[in-house]
């Protein structure tokens, strides 16, 4: 609570508010982007492999990054 009592109480609503909203907002985009999954059932199984490779790969790079930053 050190770091909180040395910032302006304004500073933290917002970066709290701002927290908030963008997982909000991520969860709204994955909502719209996954309606597309269910509602074409032929592509289905294709759909979800681009997603899951997507995470995938998203993952990896995060964990390449992470660790060049270490350095």
């Amino acid at each position: 609570m050190v770091c909180v009592k040395a910032f302006h109480t304004d500073f933290v609503i917002t970066l709290l508010a701002a927290y908030w909203f963008t997982n909000i907002l991520g969860l709204a985009m994955m909502v719209a982007s996954g309606q597309s999954i269910f509602r074409d059932k032929n592509n289905r199984q294709r759909e979800l492999l681009v997603t899951l490779g997507t995470l995938i790969v998203y993952s990896l790079l995060m964990i390449v990054i992470g660790n060049i930053l270490k350095r």
